[in-house]
């Protein structure tokens, strides 16, 4: 029983056309930020650009492959492909979806001989065993989760920041949430409220959530305050 990723239309695929923001960049596809993943980090910055703005996959793709890879790279490049593999499992469902309704041995027909299966089916096929650990690490924890209560999560964000992704990704956790908007109550909140979360998640100057622990937290915010509380001073 097996599953073959064909075209840019199955979710499974690398090249499936939706939103993937990867370090703090928005992307049309995991292949466009990996493409750019691997022309940064050679430092190739002309090609890098040239990706970023390519409209589809298969243009990045085409692009990248001019860049002359550094040894390193074979030993970097399944890490950084497993990173991007569980946050498109974060940020898609349909990819989701597909991956959890899937069974058997997962293989990307593709000539490519490290990640698909080649042109004559003997290429070592990571991709499809990157997704098959994939599925098998989510069931495990979607089984687990059944049988524990669900963590709390404490979320602290600027006053800069609306609360309308607060709100999203609450309703998308559906945790125990304290949300606060003030640099004075996240500092509160996070003394009071975060040493009993499980989970803390703030928002400072970023669109993007992260995650970090309690120590770190406060220490950034009061970092924040100073640096507020000097501008304030400069200003007068």
């Amino acid at each position: 029983n097996c599953i073959y990723i064909k075209g840019h239309r199955d979710p499974l695929s690398n090249f499936y056309r939706m939103r993937f923001v990867w370090d703090n960049h928005t992307y049309n596809s995991v292949e466009q930020a990996f493409q750019h993943e691997k022309a940064m980090r050679h430092r190739y910055y002309d090609l890098a650009r040239k990706i970023k703005a390519a409209k589809h996959a298969g243009i990045a793709h085409k692009i990248g492959r001019s860049v002359e890879l550094h040894p390193r790279w074979d030993d970097d490049k399944e890490t950084i492909m497993q990173e991007m593999l569980m946050q498109k499992h974060v940020q898609c469902a349909e990819f989701r979806q597909v991956l959890a309704n899937s069974s058997g041995e997962i293989i990307l027909d593709a000539p490519d001989r490290f990640w698909g299966i080649g042109s004559d089916s003997r290429g070592m096929n990571r991709l499809g065993s990157i997704l098959e650990k994939l599925r098998n690490k989510t069931r495990s924890e979607r089984g687990s989760a059944q049988l524990s209560p669900k963590p709390k999560v404490a979320i602290f964000g600027s006053s800069l920041i609306k609360n309308m992704r607060a709100d999203r990704f609450s309703r998308r956790v559906s945790t125990e949430i304290q949300i606060s908007y003030t640099i004075p109550e996240a500092k509160k909140h996070i003394k009071e409220y975060g040493q009993r979360a499980d989970v803390v998640v703030y928002q400072l100057l970023s669109n993007d959530f992260k995650s970090k622990s309690v120590e770190a937290c406060i220490k950034e915010m009061k970092e924040l305050v100073e640096i507020t509380k000097s501008r304030q001073r400069d200003s007068k």
